[in-house]
């Protein structure tokens, strides 16, 4: 479970939204769940931890930017 550390819930969203793989495993399971269908058991993940989820963080974060400077430069 991801915890509240930001002031707000507005920017603490990005944070805490699944991603899209947990997304897709929600929505199979409801699907699951409402044609009655028995639930397949949960694989198990390891969880990230801190470190790498920054790093994650950062590399998208960097790689945002660049993009944004290859835009800027494309439009002059």
């Amino acid at each position: 479970m991801k915890i509240l550390h930001h002031a707000s819930l507005e920017s603490q969203a990005i944070y805490t939204r699944p991603s899209a793989e947990e997304a897709n495993r929600m929505l199979q399971k409801a699907d699951r769940r409402m044609r009655g269908l028995p639930e397949p058991p949960e694989p198990e993940r390891p969880k990230p931890n801190a470190g790498e989820e920054l790093a994650q963080l950062l590399l998208a974060e960097d790689r945002a930017k660049s993009d944004r400077k290859r835009q800027s430069r494309r439009r002059k």
